[in-house]
């Protein structure tokens, strides 16, 4: 993961992650899977030095380009 941003958010620290951009393959028939852009998850309950921390995780989407 990288961190993207952090900021302090009203009492909390928010921070912005996201995941490498790595090659992945299909879990079901192996081919390479396709980029299929990222989608956003907000994961909450993460402390750190005693206040919360709010993480924004942009996680990559895949695709497999097989049909079948």
């Amino acid at each position: 993961m990288h961190v993207i941003s952090a900021a302090d958010a009203g009492g909390h620290l928010l921070v912005n992650v996201e995941t490498d951009r790595t090659i992945a393959g299909c879990l079901a028939c192996g081919v390479l899977a396709v980029g299929h852009g990222r989608r956003r998850v907000r994961l909450r309950h993460a402390p750190s030095f005693g206040r919360p921390v709010p993480l924004v995780w942009a996680k990559g989407v895949w695709r497999c380009p097989d049909a079948g």
